[in-house]
């Protein structure tokens, strides 16, 4: 898919993972598309996100986590090496 994952036509309950790699910072409405992400991911499935260090420092990586748990998603891990951050989130039942 390329456009918007806020205004995809994905069906609720669908998806199984969503892997984002270096981009999730680009998102322009990243509120919206957190929104979305929950609402495509079946119960008990993935969110994998993979960022630059050097463009999402730790205030917004921070920020970034804050958002997910928001929306009900849950930490899982979370791993740095020495060019990237790396976060793996869980969509709980609702």
């Amino acid at each position: 898919l390329v456009g918007d994952v806020a205004e995809s036509n994905l069906l609720p309950d669908s998806i199984d993972l969503i892997f984002a790699y270096y981009c999730f910072h680009e998102f322009e409405d990243k509120a919206g598309a957190v929104k979305k992400f929950k609402e495509v991911l079946r119960n008990q499935s993935y969110i994998f996100i993979c960022e630059p260090r050097f463009e999402v420092r730790i205030k917004k990586k921070e920020k970034m986590k804050k958002l997910f748990h928001d929306n009900g998603m849950i930490l899982i891990e979370e791993w740095k090496t020495l060019f990237s951050y790396y976060l793996r989130f869980k969509k709980e039942r609702y």
